[in-house]
């Protein structure tokens, strides 16, 4: 309230209780001018507060000044513990007269809070649109002038204010009858009566609906001037010169990559990440710009928190204070890392930035019509290159010498305005020549007619655009190479009207859709007719949402080109609001995103097939390992039937026995190739890819075959190599098996089997031909088309041959994997001759490690000799198969077993016990056998024990991990009885002193 007093222009008195009184400037400017002492206002005030302490008081009156003739008129409001009068002085002018009557933007008010009584003084009438007449309104009355949305509020604190003495201030709005809306601020303080109760309400009302405007103006105009900043990548910064500090706006610390310090930075920091070579160039440009007037530009590099350098052209200028004194460095940045077109982009900004940070120069002229006399401001003298002291050049001087030849017919239309004083604005642009220098320049003018004081005047201006003209022409070849830019990279620009809902599209926009810019349809049928129907809801409903709040659109939908084919495009966007902040229209932009969309489709159906394939494989494990769990008692119990010496079996009880075991083979080699067929299909069985001598191969597929041969009566033959090839030791091995076990199967007593090895070629590559022919039953030519085919026997199962019929086709896919081929020439009742043809190893390569025999092959020789106590621990939870072993080790005296029958407890029991070998089953019912041998491998008592997984996971990435995981070996399920003593037997030997025998893999 003390603010709004003392810097009024209208002179005014503050008068207190106890005597004491103060008057503002404007009171003390005027008793300066009239000779008015202290002692003069001092006798006034004495002689006011004895009037304003009356019983009756008046809040208005006049009285004369003490000893003088001059007489005052005044009016007074309470305020705290005293009043303010406001005095009207005899001697103010017309002038102060107007701006005091300016000044009545503010009202005083009083009201009795016991009996609603208010008073008014008569500007509270005129601002609230009250007829004085009328009287004061009560408080209802004048809340009802109150905007709708501000009265409920408004009541709410004036109730609250007359609660408790003290200060208050709100903002409201009133309706005034003739419908306008003002902004109005009211300052008040309600004082307490003796008891200490608010008894009155006095206050100003200050009519603030011209500063609120502006203020909206400011805030809007510096929103947008930040967004513009911000949208074209501008830092803005300015060093105070006297801190030596330098300050940006968000985006500049944004770039830089650190957050906003409170404070700023030092110079000192800004000039460290300068490229050492531009250092002297930004010092020179700053003490250019402090000593001069001029805007200085400089182009330098700067480090990013990478390493890497950004080149920034920076422009800067002095701010000055009213000594012209330098006190800062503004300025902004922009960034000239970018390409090409980017950079146009920023330069073109640059120049609008420097258009807005450096005023315009605009000339001013007038003409008096009827006295055919002109003025011009200096600037209008700059821009034609005049001096002020020469005066106003004629208007034929003007037309003949100072326009342009070429444009001066165009000029006539200003004549028009002086002569026939047309009402209507005139604007125009056209050429001058400087009278200075002879100088070609663009002008743009203003101007029109109007009448004042009741003369013919005419007004205009002038401003240079000659920059601006030579911008306009590079800012559309700016547009047209980007508009080339954009059509070339297929990004079509399209433009909503929200409230007609009509749309503008580029030409790209139309071929994005398959049509043609100059068909038949136009933007707003194929809007909505070449989309998706199962795209339209969203798309609109996203479209809805940005016009409704604002928000960026970004959305991917599918459009229907004519051909009905159906392609992918994206789509980005923005709002733009009209002078209210409403939604005006949406700008953005298309682009085609089908062969992005492909390529995700590609890696999802990828993925989906990864993942069948993995849920695939763990199928296969589980398979494996439930069928050869219950085989493992199959096969071991009749092992043990057979070998029972104690209890031997009857010739026929043995005889059945033994086709118990056949049986039971015979599954386990089907179960076997299934998984193997199984594998191989889903891609999941590793290969090696290693240099493979045949002659080691082929003695030990002979080995293996020799039983089968001597017991169907069969010789073979076969030449010895020195033969390497590329492949898988093991699968090599098993593609010969398969081949030899067919040819001797489906041959006849007294029929001989030949095994060759040629040198030949394959896909231009040396290569080895294996060749396994015989003098068999052969094959016709219906069977050899389905030779490779999955459990096709090609009618042989009809025969007493047993057989799957798979192995020929893990024979195609095993050669197939290794980069081979097969081929098969066959007759009926002349054999068959089949041939693989993998590529030749280049030199001498490592042999792979011991493979394991088959279960038919003979037994693995034990050691010869004496055996050594071996203290074993099974971990194993299947009692079967723990009562298998228990029988199996019964009569090797040696060996010493324990039993845990899980994981834990078996942790316990090794450390405790100390064994010599570990068995351990991969799957436990507590942890499984990969957290058993990480526990094992953690206790360093237990670094001398050998630990074996036995399993019935028999799949080849579980015996890879779990070797890689640091098993000493891994064996198998169902357990071949010969091979597992065989093997224990050589942990055995290799623990007695001065034995190395080493530990060899031996699969189960």
């Amino acid at each position: 309230m003390d603010t709004l007093w003392l810097s009024s222009p209208a002179p005014a008195l503050r008068l207190w209780a106890d005597g004491r009184w103060k008057v503002n400037p404007a009171a003390a400017r005027w008793a300066s001018d009239h000779g008015i002492a202290d002692a003069g206002w001092q006798a006034l005030a004495r002689e006011l507060v004895a009037t304003l302490r009356h019983p009756d008081p008046s809040s208005r009156g006049r009285i004369a000044f003490p000893g003088s003739s001059l007489e005052l008129d005044w009016t007074s409001v309470w305020l705290d513990s005293g009043w303010l009068a406001w005095l009207v002085l005899p001697s103010v002018d017309a002038a102060r007269l107007a701006l005091i009557e300016q000044f009545g933007r503010t009202g005083a008010w009083e009201r009795d809070l016991r009996t609603g009584e208010g008073r008014w003084d008569t500007h509270m009438f005129r601002l609230c649109g009250f007829d004085p007449a009328g009287g004061v309104p009560n408080f209802d009355q004048a809340s009802e002038r109150v905007h709708p949305d501000d009265r409920d509020r408004f009541r709410r604190e004036h109730e609250r204010f007359g609660e408790a003495p003290g200060r208050y201030e709100t903002w409201f709005r009133l309706v005034l009858p003739d419908g306008q809306v003002k902004e109005f601020h009211s300052l008040c303080e309600v004082h307490p009566g003796p008891q200490g109760r608010p008894v009155r309400m006095t206050g100003i009302l200050l009519d603030d609906t011209e500063g609120t405007t502006r203020l909206r103006e400011i805030e809007a105009l510096t929103a947008k001037l930040n967004r513009a900043v911000t949208l074209a990548s501008v830092s803005v910064w300015r060093i105070d010169l006297a801190t030596q500090r330098i300050y940006f706006n968000d985006w500049g610390y944004q770039v830089m990559g650190i957050p906003r310090p409170p404070d700023g930075l030092t110079l000192e920091y800004m000039r460290s990440t300068t490229h050492p070579d531009d250092r002297d160039a930004v010092l020179r440009a700053a003490d250019e710009a402090i000593a001069t007037h001029r805007v200085v530009d400089v182009e330098a590099r700067y480090l990013n928190q990478d390493g890497s350098y950004r080149h920034l052209l920076t422009r800067r200028v002095a701010e000055r204070d009213a000594q012209g004194r330098a006190i800062a460095l503004s300025g902004v940045s922009l960034d000239r890392s970018a390409q090409i077109a980017e950079r146009e982009q920023a330069q073109a900004f640059a120049r609008r930035i420097d258009m807005v940070t450096n005023a315009a120069g605009v000339g001013i002229w007038t003409v008096d019509i009827e006295a055919r006399q002109g003025e011009w401001n200096e600037q209008m003298f700059r821009i034609y290159g005049l001096r002020p002291q020469d005066g106003v050049p004629s208007e034929e001087r003007w037309a003949q010498e100072l326009v342009h030849p070429d444009d001066r017919a165009a000029m006539q239309s200003h004549d028009e305005i002086a002569e026939r004083g047309t009402q209507q604005g005139l604007q125009s642009e056209f050429r001058i020549r400087r009278a200075s220098d002879g100088e070609v320049r663009w002008v743009s003018a203003w101007s029109r007619r109007e009448s004042v004081n009741g003369r013919l005047m005419a007004f205009g201006v002038n401003i240079d655009i000659t920059e601006l003209h030579s911008t306009r022409a590079q800012l559309r070849r700016v547009q047209e190479r980007t508009m080339l830019a954009a059509e070339s990279a297929g990004i079509g620009t399209w433009e909503r009207d929200l409230r007609t809902q009509a749309s503008q599209w580029d030409a790209q926009m139309f071929r994005l859709r398959g049509h043609r810019p100059d068909g038949p349809l136009g933007a707003n049928d194929l809007r909505d007719g070449s989309r998706h129907p199962d795209d339209v809801v969203e798309l609109q409903r996203k479209m809805d949402e940005a016009a409704r709040d604002g928000s960026e659109l970004e959305h991917e939908f599918r459009v229907i080109w004519p051909d009905g084919s159906v392609r992918w495009l994206a789509t980005r966007g923005h709002v733009q609001r009209d002078a209210q902040g409403r939604p005006e229209r949406l700008l953005g932009v298309n682009w085609d995103i089908t062969e992005r969309k492909r390529a995700e489709q590609a890696l999802q159906d990828k993925a989906a097939a990864e993942q069948a394939s993995r849920a695939k494989s763990e199928f296969l494990a589980r398979m494996s390992h439930e069928l050869r769990t219950p085989l493992n008692a199959v096969l071991g119990f009749a092992q043990l039937l057979s070998a029972d010496i104690g209890d031997p079996l009857s010739l026929a009880q043995g005889e059945r026995v033994e086709r118990i075991r056949s049986a039971g083979q015979h599954l386990l080699a089907l179960i076997d190739d299934v998984l193997d067929l199984a594998s191989i299909e889903s891609s999941s069985m590793p290969l090696a890819h290693e240099a493979v001598p045949l002659q080691a191969a082929l003695q030990d597929v002979l080995q293996w075959t020799r039983p089968q041969a001597d017991e169907a009566g069969v010789s073979v033959q076969a030449a010895p190599t020195a033969a390497q090839v590329l492949g898988d030791p093991r699968r090599v091995r098993q593609v010969l098996a398969n081949l030899m076990s067919n040819a001797i199967k489906y041959n006849s007593a007294g029929g001989h089997v030949w095994l060759a090895v040629e040198r030949g070629a394959w896909q231009g590559a040396p290569a080895w031909t294996i060749k396994v022919r015989d003098n068999g039953r052969g094959m016709s030519a219906a069977q050899r088309r389905h030779l490779f085919e999955p459990f096709n026997r090609l009618g042989a199962e009809r025969d007493a041959i047993q057989g799957t019929g798979i192995g020929l086709a893990i024979v195609h896919h095993l050669v197939k994997l290794m980069h081979g081929d097969i081929g098969v020439d066959s007759e009926p009742g002349h054999g068959s001759e089949f041939r693989i043809v993998l590529r030749a190893a280049a030199g001498a390569a490592a042999l792979s490690s011991p493979q394991a025999l088959p279960a038919s092959a003979p037994s693995i020789p034990v050691p010869t000799a004496p055996a050594a106590p071996l203290r074993l621990l099974y971990i194993e939870d299947n009692p079967v198969n723990v009562l298998l072993v228990q029988e199996l080790l019964a009569h090797h005296g040696h060996v010493t077993l324990a039993v845990a029958v899980d994981g834990i407890s078996g942790v316990r029991l090794a450390q405790r016990s100390r064994p010599d070998v570990v068995l351990v089953d991969m799957q436990l019912p507590d942890i499984d056998g990969a957290e058993v041998l990480r526990r094992l491998r953690a206790d360093p008592a237990l670094a001398g024990t050998a630990i074996v997984a036995l399993s019935a996971n028999a799949m080849p990435e579980d015996v890879s991990r779990a070797r890689e995981a640091g098993f000493d070996d891994y064996w198998t399920k169902p357990i071949d009885f010969k091979a597992f003593l065989a093997a224990l037997d050589r942990l055995a030997q290799a623990r007695l002193p001065g034995e190395n025998i080493g530990f060899l893999p031996t699969e189960s």
